[in-house]
């Protein structure tokens, strides 16, 4: 097919109109806080009875990088990446565990990031503000550790990777300051889908490593983040 000069000068006219609808990407950067569940951590059994005692990880703040990518002209549906820094945090129990006995669980700490995919919808409430819900795959990564010299010269840590995933919330309002790079800030809720409830034993005993970790993840998080999207 052979262009005449008024149907190459049409097209290329139109070119930047395609670019324009074309799938915009987003990065944004966040920062986010993050509350732990209150999960059994030792079991202790006297008189035929059993006391538990649960614990949970002090609050963190961590900040996070999510990567987005429109994949329909108008990008209300997105594929997206994301980051949390690791953070570490001290557990908060100290106290009686039985009538007879005491624990001091402070001297412990809990360390916890994350990564995954995820895919978001936006719905459009204006120029300027949308509401977009989501589902990330969560890779997290808890770790148990106790610093040298509290119980062993050496100290110790111990990691779980955990696989959940996550629904997401986030109100976004973006700023018109240029037609094709605009700066973006907002708010963003999240709770995970899955929680890991604790088995109770029959004797004196920590609770089971692994279970004891995922026990104490998070369940919900709550972040602000500012980007772009271009």
């Amino acid at each position: 097919m052979r262009l005449t000069p008024l149907a190459l000068l049409a097209t290329l006219c139109s070119a930047p109109l395609v670019a324009e609808d074309a799938p915009r990407a987003k990065v944004q950067l966040f920062g986010e806080r993050t509350s732990f569940n209150k999960s059994p951590v030792l079991f202790v059994v006297e008189g035929g009875q059993t006391y538990t005692t649960e614990d949970q990880p002090k609050d963190q703040t961590s900040w996070g990088l999510r990567l987005s990518l429109g994949i329909d002209e108008a990008a209300t549906w997105n594929v997206e990446l994301a980051v949390r820094a690791k953070k570490k945090s001290a557990l908060t129990y100290s106290g009686p565990v039985s009538p007879t006995l005491t624990a001091d669980f402070t001297q412990e700490g809990f360390e916890y990031g994350w990564w995954g995919p995820g895919v978001s919808y936006a719905l459009k409430l204006g120029p300027a503000v949308a509401l977009s819900a989501g589902l990330d795959l969560r890779v997290e990564r808890l770790t148990a550790f106790m610093p040298a010299g509290v119980v062993v010269a050496e100290g110790y840590s111990e990691t779980t990777i955990y696989d959940r995933p996550w629904a997401r919330a986030a109100l976004t309002f973006t700023l018109p300051v240029s037609a094709r790079i605009k700066p973006q800030v907002g708010v963003e809720g999240s709770v995970a889908l899955i929680r890991k409830k604790v088995k109770t034993y029959s004797t004196t005993q920590y609770v089971d490593a692994e279970d004891m970790r995922r026990g104490l993840a998070p369940q919900s998080a709550f972040s602000f983040f500012a980007g772009v999207t271009f």
